[in-house]
């Protein structure tokens, strides 16, 4: 079947949200998860690891030698994931497996992926997932075959590329994505031009703090996010509220703190509701928005980034007091 292994480092709020999200919406198991986690002085998994006993828990040592050993100990496909992830829409797993079982021109299956993400390039539409050439595609992201935020692959195949590396170069997730990636880039790794994934992306990635300085990703700083407040409110008994942006047609990957929101609902504990298998590739969701819809609500949203962007430049201060201008409307 499959194998999913998640990094975690610092977040056990974030973490327990990619958890609870991915097995609702596909019905994995706990039993399919292995969490690498790393945590600093005064942040603790223990209530984490005591509530998901099934999943194997990894307290990292040697970022190389316990992720290897995790690789070899997978079933036959393997979904990489990380902490600041979350899930928002239904999906057929099986879907995903059957396309790299039968179609060896895919190398992976990409779940944040979808047409509702900007720049996408020309594809194949098949019954249930797109298909396109990684190596003509021009939009970031649609050319990035090797990531471990939230995609599928072949055990053979990640063995392979970890067997012709210096492996110990890893030292975190953000090494083990880069070098490969990179790698694949440069062409010292030969991998598959085609990529895959369902019509719409089923997750998306909620940067809205960062747990390492080795590489500068860009996050949302404008709300109390940080990992010390996200702790204190893990520590409180909340959890992040996933459910709240079920279905929601977000048109880039990595999403701003408009998609942060808490509760104080066990989301772990609601009842999944079986999800209808997904036959058509514009089913689900995106159904409702036609080509033309869909686009403008891509190029609205990237014009809405631009001048985010202008207006940071011009003066941070700027966005700081039109969200808390928003906020305090929203809350009366």
């Amino acid at each position: 079947m499959i194998s999913i292994i998640v990094f975690s480092k610092d977040r056990p709020l974030q973490l327990e949200a990619y958890l609870t999200s991915l097995m609702y919406y596909s019905g994995l198991k706990e039993q399919n998860f292995t969490i690498l986690y790393k945590a600093t002085e005064n942040i603790k998994y223990e209530k984490l690891i005591k509530k998901y006993s099934n999943i194997t828990w990894i307290d990292e040592q040697n970022y190389a030698a316990d992720l290897k050993n995790a690789i070899e100990k997978a079933n036959d496909f393997l979904i990489f994931g990380c902490d600041d992830v979350f899930f928002k829409e239904y999906m057929n797993i099986n879907h995903a497996l059957d396309v790299l079982r039968k179609d060896e021109e895919v190398f992976s299956f990409h779940l944040r992926l979808g047409r509702n993400i900007e720049n996408k390039p020309r594809y194949e539409e098949n019954k249930n997932y797109i298909k396109w050439d990684w190596t003509l595609a021009k939009g970031m992201h649609w050319n990035y075959p090797w990531e471990v935020s939230a995609a599928v692959y072949r055990k053979k195949d990640v063995l392979s590329i970890i067997d012709s590396l210096d492996f110990n170069l890893c030292r975190s997730p953000n090494y083990f994505e880069d070098l490969i990636a990179q790698s694949i880039m440069n062409g010292n790794i030969v991998v598959q031009k085609k990529l895959a994934a369902f019509a719409s992306g089923k997750a998306l990635t909620l940067t809205v703090n960062r747990v390492q300085d080795d590489y500068q990703n860009p996050f949302d700083s404008s709300s109390e996010t940080s990992i010390e407040d996200l702790y204190r409110l893990y520590e409180e008994g909340m959890f992040l509220d996933w459910k709240k942006f079920e279905n929601a047609i977000n048109t880039y990957i990595h999403v701003d703190s408009s998609y942060f929101s808490v509760t104080s609902t066990d989301l772990s504990k609601i009842k999944r509701v079986e999800p209808r298998i997904v036959d058509s590739p514009v089913s689900g969701s995106i159904q409702e928005y036609s080509e033309f819809k869909l686009k403008w609500l891509i190029t609205k949203n990237m014009l809405r980034r631009r001048t985010i962007r202008v207006l940071n430049i011009i003066s941070p201060q700027i966005i700081l007091t039109i969200r808390k201008l928003r906020k305090s409307i929203k809350n009366g």
